[in-house]
């Protein structure tokens, strides 16, 4: 919510709930959350010290997360540093976008931190892998289905969701839900996007046509989510003398020591770009 901090890493405290306690974060895995901390404090050990921040773990570990999953490969620029403060629960409301969200919406919220109209559709691919809640969609289906949505579809989804409120789940891509490939721009050609946000970017006229492309080609799928990723991982980094590098994700570093060691750089999209970031 304040930029690629780490932030919502962070417990809440006697002055409040964490981000994670936000109603549009809830269904964030705390296993998730371990398995950051387990990096973290593995890396320790090998480096003999707290020289990686959580923020640049989080980058690698979704990067090598879209790479298991069969996707792109992409350099991630490091050197970031940890917020030692959360965002308020209200902050998170107010700037997450909904599931509810139609494109323009969507797109004045990209605009305020530098991502445009093609940023938007590439980083809404991340939802080829996942799942969904019924409650993130089921205005969708009652009382009146979306027009938007094919008979079928909203048939299979029925199913899942018989009656509004359900706590159930389904999967955000129908065609192949566990790789990370170009079908969901399939499943929005074909009207069978989950979230208004997802199957309003095939309605638009804007984002119409990158749809179709990323529909057509995985290729510029691939090479255009990495060079995005890239852009949403620099947005108001913390870098030098500012923040830390947490000791334990979960917490702030107790005093004003924050055991880095050596002076950090975060590359910028340009640096990354001239490395080689082009597949």
């Amino acid at each position: 919510m304040q930029g690629c901090d780490a932030s919502v890493l962070l417990d809440g405290s006697a002055t409040g709930p964490g981000e994670q306690q936000a109603p549009p974060n809830l269904t964030l895995r705390p296993s998730a959350f371990k398995a950051i901390n387990d990096i973290r404090d593995r890396l320790e050990r090998e480096c003999r010290g707290a020289v990686v921040s959580c923020s640049d773990i989080l980058a690698l570990a979704a990067r090598d997360s879209v790479v298991a999953s069969g996707g792109p490969e992409y350099r991630v620029p490091l050197g970031r540093r940890d917020s030692p403060r959360f965002a308020t629960a209200q902050d998170v409301l107010s700037v997450l976008p909904p599931p509810s969200s139609n494109v323009p919406s969507l797109l004045d919220v990209l605009r305020k931190i530098g991502l445009d109209a093609t940023d938007l559709v590439a980083l809404s691919g991340g939802h080829t892998v996942g799942l969904g809640h019924c409650t993130s969609f089921d205005d969708r289906l009652f009382p009146r289905p979306d027009p938007t949505m094919s008979p079928d579809f909203l048939g299979r989804l029925k199913r899942t969701c018989p009656a509004k409120g359900t706590d159930a789940r389904t999967v955000l891509d129908v065609r192949t839900p566990n790789v990370f490939d170009n079908k969901y721009y399939v499943n929005l050609v074909n009207r069978e996007g989950l979230f208004v946000s997802d199957q309003d970017l095939f309605t638009n006229a804007t984002t119409r046509p990158i749809v179709e492309r990323f529909a057509r080609s995985q290729r510029d799928f691939f090479q255009q989510f990495g060079v995005s990723m890239v852009k949403m991982g620099q947005i108001k980094v913390l870098t030098g003398d500012q923040g830390q590098v947490r000791r334990n994700c979960s917490a702030r570093n107790s005093g004003t020591a924050d055991g880095l060691q050596w002076s950090s750089l975060v590359q910028t999209v340009v640096d990354a770009a001239a490395e080689g970031l082009g597949f």
